[in-house]
C-alpha cells in the first residue's frame, strides 16, 4: 500500500502540470530583470497548433528589438494584448496570446526540446506611438534554447492572471548566448581602423618606400591584432562561415616568404589586393545592416582605396621610366 501510494504521488506530480498547466520563465542573466514567460495549452500540444501564451516583462524604460535587427511590426501575426498588460509599479508587461505562432516562416512547427529564440534590450525611450517606428541601438542581445514540453498544459484564456498557474525559471537548462552591444561596437571600430590601416595604407605605402624590416613587423603585429578582434567580434554575432572572414583569413593566413623573390612579391600583391576588396565589400554591407554606420564611410573607403591604387600605379611607373 505504501508503494503503491509513492507510485500515485510520483505519477500525481509527472501529470499535474501537463492536466493543470504552468508557465516557464526565461531571465537572461545580461538582461537587466527582463523575463520572458510562455504557456501553450494542452490542445493546441496536441493538434501543434492554436494559441500560445507570451509574457514580456521589463523595466519601463526599456525597449523590445529582435534578432540582428530592428523591431518591426508584421501585421500579418495575430496576436492579442490581454488582462494585466501595461505598466505596474515602474514595471513594463505585456500578455500576449498569439494564434499564428505555432509555425516559422518556413512551416516548422516550434516546438521541440532545443527551440531557439531570440531577445534584445534597449535602456533609451522611444518617443513615439508608432508601432513602424525604428530602434537603431539595442545595448544588449543574446540567444537561447527552450524545451517546450515543460510549457505545455492547461486551457486557461489567460495563464498570466491564473494564480493556479506555477512559474518554472528555466535559465539553468538553456543553452545561452549573450552580447553587449557596446562591446561589440568597440571591437568592430577596433577591427574597422586597425586591419584597413596596416592592408590599405601602410604595408602598400611601405613597401613603394622600400622600408626597414622592422616596420613590417609592426605593421605585421598590427594586422593580427585587427584580425583577433575581427574573430572575437565572428563569435559574438555567431557568423564564422561569411565571405569577408573567409577572404580575411587567407589573405593574412598565406603570405608566406617564396623560394623566389619575384613570387613573393606578387603574391603579396595580391594578397594585399584581396584584403583591400574584402574590407570594401564588408564595410558595405554593414552599411547596409547596421545604423552605426554612416552612408559616407563606404564612399571615403573606395575613394581613399582608388586614390591609393592610382598613386601606386603611378610610383611604380615612374620608378621605372627612372
Amino acid at each position: 500500500m505504501y508503494y503503491s501510494s509513492l507510485a500515485f504521488l510520483a505519477v500525481s506530480m509527472v501529470l499535474v502540470p501537463c492536466i493543470w498547466g504552468q508557465i516557464i520563465i526565461y531571465m537572461p542573466s545580461k538582461g537587466g530583470e527582463v523575463s520572458y514567460g510562455i504557456n501553450i495549452p494542452e490542445h493546441t500540444g496536441h493538434d501543434s497548433h492554436g494559441a500560445i501564451y507570451l509574457q514580456l516583462n521589463a523595466s519601463s524604460h526599456m525597449k523590445w528589438a529582435l534578432g540582428h535587427f530592428g523591431v518591426f511590426h508584421d501585421p500579418t501575426i495575430q496576436a492579442y494584448l490581454l488582462e494585466g498588460s501595461g505598466v505596474h509599479d515602474d514595471v513594463m508587461t505585456a500578455n500576449i496570446r498569439c494564434d499564428s505562432c505555432m509555425q516559422l516562416n518556413n512551416g516548422d512547427s516550434i516546438l521541440g526540446s532545443s527551440s531557439s529564440w531570440g531577445w534584445a534590450t534597449s535602456h533609451v525611450p522611444l518617443v513615439s506611438g508608432n508601432v513602424f517606428a525604428s530602434i537603431h541601438k539595442r545595448d544588449n542581445h543574446g540567444i537561447f534554447t527552450l524545451n517546450f514540453a515543460a510549457a505545455i498544459g492547461g486551457d486557461s484564456l489567460n495563464p498570466f492572471s491564473d494564480s493556479t498557474y506555477p512559474r518554472i525559471g528555466v535559465r539553468r537548462f538553456s543553452k545561452q548566448h549573450q552580447t553587449n552591444d557596446a562591446i561589440i561596437y568597440r571591437k568592430r571600430v577596433a577591427h574597422g581602423v586597425m586591419t584597413p590601416a596596416a592592408l590599405v595604407l601602410w604595408f602598400p605605402g611601405f613597401a613603394l618606400l622600400c622600408t626597414s624590416f622592422y616596420l613590417a613587423i609592426l605593421l605585421s603585429f598590427l594586422a593580427l591584432a585587427g584580425l583577433g578582434f575581427g574573430v572575437s567580434l565572428c563569435e559574438n554575432l555567431r557568423q564564422h562561415k561569411d565571405y569577408h572572414q573567409f577572404m580575411g583569413y587567407v589573405s593574412l593566413g598565406g603570405g608566406r616568404t617564396s623560394l623566389y623573390d619575384i613570387s613573393h612579391r606578387w603574391l603579396g600583391r595580391v594578397l594585399l589586393d584581396l584584403s583591400i576588396i574584402s574590407g570594401g565589400i564588408r564595410i558595405n554591407y554593414t552599411y547596409q545592416n547596421t545604423y552605426d554606420i554612416q552612408s559616407i564611410a563606404p564612399m571615403i573607403y573606395g575613394v581613399l582605396c582608388g586614390g591609393l591604387g592610382m598613386f601606386y600605379i603611378f610610383v611604380i611607373i615612374w620608378s621605372r621610366g627612372e
